[in-house]
């Protein structure tokens, strides 16, 4: 997989029109919330970090088994929602997590790779090249 880290970068830097389109949605926004399950967590909390450090705008991380105990409560029409996502034993319970964001009018960008098979309806996906969940 090392071996494979310059072409994995490469395919990373193609989706920069992407994520320069999804910064835009960031600009108006007061509060997001990045969720992720195992190995992701601390992905998440990074992810909250640097959003943080970078915009100024206010963002809380979350493991996903923790969402119903309060922060699923904040969620509204307002609320970036920024999941990770990949094919682990936690998949299935992450997807209830998006269920319960979506079912809360939540705006919900997951970051997932092919493998997870991620419904489209209601969020918006960027898909990442698959790699194993210790190189994510």
């Amino acid at each position: 997989w090392l071996r494979r880290l310059p072409t994995l970068v490469e395919q990373l830097l193609e989706l920069d029109p992407q994520m320069k389109a999804l910064a835009e949605r960031f600009v108006a926004k007061q509060h997001t919330l990045f969720i992720g399950r195992g190995l992701l967590y601390p992905l998440a909390k990074e992810g909250a970090l640097k959003l943080k450090e970078i915009s100024y705008i206010h963002a809380e991380s979350y493991p996903g088994g923790e969402l119903k105990h309060g922060p699923l409560a904040l969620v509204d029409n307002e609320m970036m929602v920024v999941a990770l996502a990949c094919h682990d034993h936690v998949l299935d319970k992450l997807k209830s997590n998006l269920e319960e964001i979506k079912a809360r009018h939540g705006q919900l960008i997951v970051f997932a790779n092919e493998e997870t098979q991620i419904p489209l309806e209601g969020q918006e996906v960027v898909w990442l090249p698959r790699v194993p969940a210790w190189l994510a």
